[in-house]
C-alpha cells in the first residue's frame, strides 16, 4: 500500500482504489489504521495535487473522487502561496472543466458534484473578485445550457453566499469578497427571477428557492420589492400544489421575508403579503390531515405573525386591522412554532395598541387575543405533574414554555390595562368554555397575573370564579377531567389565597372542598389538594382559626379514611399542616388526628414486639408506614407528640431489640433479609427524635435505658448491616449533653472507637453514609468529650489521629473536614487546657498529620478550608517545629523533588493556577518563614 507514496514509481489508480476502501471498510483494525495513515501521509504530500487529474479521469469509484477533490482542496488552501500564476491558472482551468464536465452528466453522484462545488468556491474565494471578474457572469452563462447545468449553478451560488456571508473573519480579503457579491446581486437575483417565472421543473425551483433564501437575509425590503421576485413568489405560491415540497419550499421562502426589516413607510407589496398568506391559511386550517399541510399551516402563520410584529399597525390601517382579526382567529387552532410566533406577534400589537389609543377596533381586537391567551398559558412548574398507573410522577419543563409563559405574561400584563373589567371577562371566559383542558389553561392564565389583579380585583369576582370551577368539577365525568379541572381550582385558590382571609364564609366552603378532594381516588388530585391545605395553613392561619373552620375542618376530616388514601409524601404534608396549626397555639384542633395517627402506629408496633414471625419482618411495608408517621409527627408537632412518645418508648425499643434478633436469625438461615435493615435504622431515627426533644436532664435520665440494648446490638452486627442511625443517634446526644456527657455515651464512644478504624476502611467503599456518621461521631466526640476521657492512651489517640488522617485524605468533603476538625479539636485539648500528656503524644503524630494536610492541600485542593489546615500546621509547629518544617521539606522533596531553596517559588507558582486566597498563602509563609532554613527575603524573591 505504501507504494502510492513512492513518487519514483508510476503512480497506480487501482492501488489508491484498495488503500482506500481499506481505510473505509476492512474488519481488521490494525491494517485499517496503516490505510489511514498512508492516506493521510498521501493527502499532505507537496505534489499529491498534481496526480488529481489521473484519478477522476481513470477511477469511477465515488470515495476514491471524493478523496481526490480533498486533496485538491488541501492543497489549495494549504499550498496557496507557494504556487506560481501558472499552476494557478493550471488549476483553476482544470477545476472549470472538471465542474463543466460533471455538471452535464447525470449519473454522477450528487454528493461528488456538491464536492466539486465546494471546491470551485474554495478557489474563487482566492482568484475572486481581482483574478476572476467575470466569474458570477460565467457561472450564470453556464446555467443556461441545459437543466443540470443550472441546478448546479444555483447550488455554486448558494454554497458561494452561505461561505462569505457567514465568514467570521473580518479580514481586508473577506471584506473584499462580501462588497463584491453585494455588488452582484442584482445580477444573481435577476437570475432567480428568470428561473422562477420560466422553469416548470419542480426540483429546479426547489432548487432556486433554496439558493434564493441564502441571499435574502442582506437584502433589505426595500431592494428586495424591485426585483420582480416578490411578485412572482406569490404567482408560485397561489399556483403550486399544498401538497407539494415546493410549496413548502416557497413558504421558507416567505419566512425569510418576513424577518426583514420594514420601511417606515407602507407598502402595497406587504399587504399583498399578508392579504394572499391569510387566505392560504383559511383554505388550509380546516384540513390539517396530513404532516404536509400542518408543516405548511405552521410556516404561513409563523409568516404573517413576523410581518405583522415588524410592522406599526398604524402603517397599514384597514388591511392591517384585518389581518390581525384573521391571525386570532387563526392563532386558537395552532401550536408550538406557529402558535410561539403568534404570541410574539401579539406582544408586538398590545405594545402598539398601549402607546396608540386611536387604532381602529382596539378593545375588540384586544378582547379577542386574551381570549387566545387565556386558553394557552402553559402550566406552571409546580403543576408540570401527570399520572401514570396510579402514580404521579413530575413531567420535564421544555425550554420553549419557560420562553413562551413570559411573552404571554408580558401580554396579560398590557391586557389588564387594555380590557376594561378584565377580571369579569375572565369569568366569562372560563363560564363559557366547555373544554376542559382549555379550562385549566384559563385557570393558568388567571393565576399568571395574580400579583397584578390582587390589587384591584374583588372578592366577589375571585368567589365567582371558584364556584364555577367547584360546579365544573361537580359535572366532570371522567377522572381525567376531574383531575384537569381539580388542579385549576386549586391553582386558582393558591394563586388569590389572599382574598380568601376577607371571605371566611367562602373560605370555610373552599376548606371543606378540600377535605373531600383528600379522599379522591385519583393520587394527583390528593397531591394538590394536600398541598393547597398547607399554602392555605400558612397564609390564612390567622382567619381560619378566628372563625372555627378549621375547627369545622378537622371534625369533617374522616381521619382514618384520609390515612388510607393518602401516600408518604402526602401524608407528611398533612402533618406539616397540623404542625402549623399547632405554631398558631391551636394544640387542641389537632389533637383527634395527632391521637388517631398515633393509635394506628401504636397498634402496629404492638403487633411486632414480641411477634415471631420472620416472614412478617421481611414483608414490613405496614411497619414502615407507622415509623414514618412517627418520624413526620415528631418532625412537625414534637411538643404534642412527647407525652405520647412517653407511652410506648420503651415499647419501641423492645421493637427495635426483636427487630434485631429476627434479623440475626434470617441472616444465619441465609435468607434475604428484604428491607429490614431500612426499617430497624428508621426505628433508630423515632428513638433520636424522641431523645432530642427531651431537655438535658430527662435525656441524661433517658440514655441509660439505651444501653443494655442498642450497643449490645450494635457491635453484634455484621459490619455490612451496621445502620448508620445508631451513630447518629449518640452523636447527637453527645452533642446535646456536651460537657455533662455519661457513662452511657462514654461506653459507646469506647465500643465505636475500639474499632472504628477497621470499620471505616471495610465501608470505605461500599457504605459512605455509615462512614460519614463515624466521622461525625468522632468529631464531636473530640469537641464535647473531656479530655481525660477522649485519649485514655497513647494507643486511643493514636488510632483516634490515624483515623482522623485517613479522612483529611479522603475525597469526601464531609469525611475531610470532621478528620481536620478532630485534629483541631485535639490539639484544642492540648492548648487551651494546656494539657501537657496531649502535647506529648502528639509529637509522635506530626510527620503523619503534616503529610495529610499538605496531601490534601495539594491533591486533592479542598480549597474551602485554607485556614484550618493553616491552624492546625501552626499549632504542630509549636508541639514540634523542626519536626513540622522537616516534614514539609522532606515531603516536596520526595514527592515532587523540590530542594529546599525552591520550594517557596514553587509554592507559589502551585497556588497561583488554583487560585488560592493570598490570607491561606500568608498562614503558610508565617509557617515557614519563621525558621532559619526558610529566610523572609527568599519570599521576596518570589514575590
Amino acid at each position: 500500500m505504501e507504494n502510492i507514496l513512492n513518487p519514483t514509481i508510476t503512480f497506480d489508480v487501482s492501488l489508491l482504489e484498495k488503500v482506500i476502501q481499506t481505510a473505509n471498510s476492512t474488519t481488521d483494525l490494525q491494517l485499517m489504521s496503516r490505510a489511514q495513515t498512508i492516506l493521510t501521509q498521501f493527502l499532505t504530500q507537496p505534489n499529491s495535487y498534481q496526480k488529481v487529474p489521473t484519478i477522476l479521469s481513470l477511477s469511477s469509484e465515488t470515495n476514491t473522487r471524493l478523496f481526490a477533490l480533498q486533496v485538491m482542496s488541501s492543497a489549495i488552501h494549504n499550498q496557496w502561496n507557494t504556487f506560481t500564476p501558472q499552476i494557478i491558472e493550471a488549476i483553476k482551468q482544470f477545476v472549470l472543466n472538471m465542474i463543466n464536465q460533471l455538471s452535464s452528466d447525470a449519473a454522477i453522484p450528487k454528493v461528488v458534484l456538491n464536492k466539486a462545488d465546494t471546491l470551485l468556491v474554495e478557489l474563487i474565494k482566492h482568484l475572486w473578485p481581482s483574478y476572476y471578474p467575470s466569474f458570477i457572469d460565467e457561472v450564470i452563462s453556464t446555467a443556461q445550457l441545459n437543466e443540470l447545468s443550472c441546478n448546479n449553478s444555483l447550488s455554486i451560488l448558494s454554497i458561494l453566499a452561505e461561505d462569505i456571508y457567514s465568514e467570521k473573519l473580518q479580514t481586508q480579503h473577506i471584506f473584499e469578497l462580501k462588497n463584491t457579491l453585494d455588488l452582484n446581486l442584482p445580477t444573481i437575483t435577476k437570475f432567480f427571477l428568470t428561473v422562477l417565472t420560466t422553469s416548470t421543473n419542480e426540483q429546479m425551483l426547489i432548487a432556486c428557492l433554496k439558493s434564493l433564501q441564502t441571499y435574502i437575509g442582506v437584502m433589505t425590503f426595500q431592494s428586495f420589492s424591485t426585483t420582480g421576485l416578490a411578485e412572482a413568489l406569490l404567482v408560485l405560491l397561489q399556483k403550486v400544489n399544498t401538497e407539494s415540497q415546493l410549496f413548502i419550499s416557497t413558504l421558507s421562502v416567505f419566512v425569510e421575508i418576513s424577518q426583514m426589516k420594514v420601511p417606515p413607510s407602507p407598502l402595497p407589496l406587504l399587504v399583498s403579503f399578508t392579504n394572499i398568506i391569510l387566505e392560504k391559511i383559511g383554505s388550509l386550517q380546516s384540513f390539517l390531515t396530513t404532516p404536509q399541510r400542518k408543516m405548511a399551516f405552521r410556516l404561513l402563520t409563523i409568516t404573517v405573525a413576523q410581518f405583522l410584529s415588524n410592522v406599526q399597525i398604524t402603517r397599514m390601517n384597514g388591511e392591517a386591522i384585518n389581518a390581525i382579526q384573521s391571525l386570532v382567529i387563526f392563532s386558537d387552532n395552532c401550536d408550538g412554532d406557529a402558535f410561539f410566533a403568534c404570541s410574539e406577534a401579539f406582544l408586538q400589537i398590545l405594545k402598539n395598541f398601549e402607546v396608540d389609543p386611536m387604532i381602529p377596533q382596539r378593545e375588540v381586537i384586544a378582547q379577542n387575543i386574551l381570549k387566545v391567551i387565556l386558553c394557552k398559558m402553559p402550566a406552571p412548574r409546580e403543576m408540570l405533574m401527570v399520572e401514570e398507573n396510579g402514580v404521579v410522577v413530575r413531567r420535564k419543563v421544555e425550554s420553549i414554555n419557560d420562553v413562551l409563559e413570559t411573552i404571554l405574561k408580558d401580554s396579560l400584563s398590557l391586557l389588564i390595562k387594555l380590557v376594561p373589567s378584565i377580571g369579569e371577562f375572565m369569568l366569562k371566559c372560563l363560564y363559557e368554555e366547555t373544554v376542559i383542558h382549555r379550562v385549566l389553561k384559563i385557570c393558568y392564565s388567571i393565576s399568571a397575573i395574580s400579583s397584578q389583579l390582587l390589587p384591584s380585583i374583588e372578592s366577589s369576582v375571585f368567589s365567582k370564579c371558584v364556584e364555577i370551577l367547584i360546579l365544573k368539577i361537580g359535572k366532570g365525568s371522567t377522572k381525567s377531567e376531574r383531575v384537569l379541572l381539580t388542579g385549576g381550582l386549586l391553582v386558582v385558590i393558591s394563586s388569590y389565597q389572599k382574598l380568601l382571609m376577607n371571605t371566611p364564609v367562602f373560605l370555610h366552603v373552599v376548606i371543606n372542598k378540600i377535605s373531600e378532594f383528600m379522599r379522591d381516588e385519583s393520587q394527583m388530585v390528593r397531591v394538590m389538594a394536600v398541598n393547597t391545605f398547607r399554602v392555605l395553613c400558612i397564609t390564612c392561619g390567622a382567619t381560619l382559626l378566628q372563625n372555627d373552620i378549621l375547627e369545622a375542618f378537622n371534625n369533617s376530616l374522616k381521619v382514618d379514611s384520609v390515612l388510607g388514601c393518602l401516600d408518604r409524601n402526602e401524608r407528611d404534608c398533612l402533618f406539616e399542616c397540623f404542625g402549623i396549626i399547632i405554631g398558631l397555639s391551636r394544640a387542641e384542633l389537632c389533637e383527634e388526628f395527632i391521637s388517631r395517627v398515633f393509635g394506628r402506629s401504636h397498634q402496629i408496633i404492638c403487633e411486632y414486639q414480641n411477634t415471631e414471625s420472620d416472614e412478617m419482618w421481611r414483608n414490613e411495608r405496614g411497619l414502615r408506614e407507622a415509623i414514618s408517621d412517627l418520624k413526620a409527627l415528631l418532625r412537625t408537632s414534637q411538643g404534642a407528640m412527647m407525652r405520647y412518645m412517653n407511652q410506648i418508648i420503651a415499647g419501641v425499643l423492645a421493637m427495635y431489640q426483636n427487630g434485631m434478633r429476627r434479623m440475626f436469625y434470617t441472616l444465619e438461615k441465609g435468607l434475604s433479609i428484604g428491607n429490614m435493615v431500612v426499617v430497624l435504622s428508621d426505628i433508630i431515627e423515632v428513638i433520636t427524635m424522641y431523645l432530642m426533644g427531651l431537655d438535658r436532664i430527662e435525656l441524661k435520665t433517658s440514655i441509660h435505658l439505651l444501653g443494655g440494648v442498642i450497643i449490645p446490638l450494635f457491635v453484634k452486627t455484621p459490619k455490612l448491616y451496621r445502620p448508620a442511625s445508631v451513630v447518629w443517634l449518640y452523636a447527637n446526644v453527645m452533642e446535646k449533653l456536651g460537657s455533662e456527657i455519661t457513662d452511657e455515651v462514654g461506653n459507646f464512644y469506647g465500643q465505636i472507637n475500639s474499632s472504628c478504624l477497621e470499620i471505616i476502611r471495610d465501608d470505605m467503599s461500599s457504605n459512605p453514609d455509615i462512614r460519614r456518621a463515624y466521622f461525625k461521631f468522632l468529631e464531636i466526640a473530640s469537641k464535647t468529650v473531656s479530655s481525660s476521657f477522649a485519649v485514655t492512651s497513647k494507643s486511643d489517640f493514636d488510632l483516634t489521629v490515624d483515623i482522623a488522617c485517613w479522612g483529611i485524605r479522603h475525597l469526601d468533603k464531609e469525611v475531610y473536614m470532621c478528620g481536620l476538625n478532630i485534629i483541631l479539636n485535639l490539639l484544642y485539648i492540648g492548648f487551651m487546657n494546656q494539657n501537657i500528656a496531649v502535647m506529648a503524644l502528639f509529637k509522635d503524630k506530626v510527620a503523619e498529620i503534616t503529610n495529610s494536610v499538605i496531601c490534601a492541600n495539594l491533591d486533592l485542593c479542598h480549597t474551602n478550608n485554607f485556614d484550618d489546615m493553616v491552624e492546625v500546621l501552626r499549632r504542630l509547629v509549636v508541639v514540634n517545629e523542626n519536626a513540622t518544617k522537616g516534614v514539609v521539606v522532606s515531603y516536596f522533596n520526595e514527592n515532587f523533588g523540590i530542594e529546599q531553596n525552591q520550594l517557596l517559588p514553587y509554592l507559589n507558582n502551585v497556588w497561583a493556577k488554583k487560585g488560592v486566597a493570598d490570607q491561606f498563602k500568608a498562614g503558610w509563609l508565617e509557617m515557614l518563614v519563621s525558621t532559619n532554613e526558610f529566610k523572609v527575603h527568599e519570599l521576596k524573591k518570589t514575590e
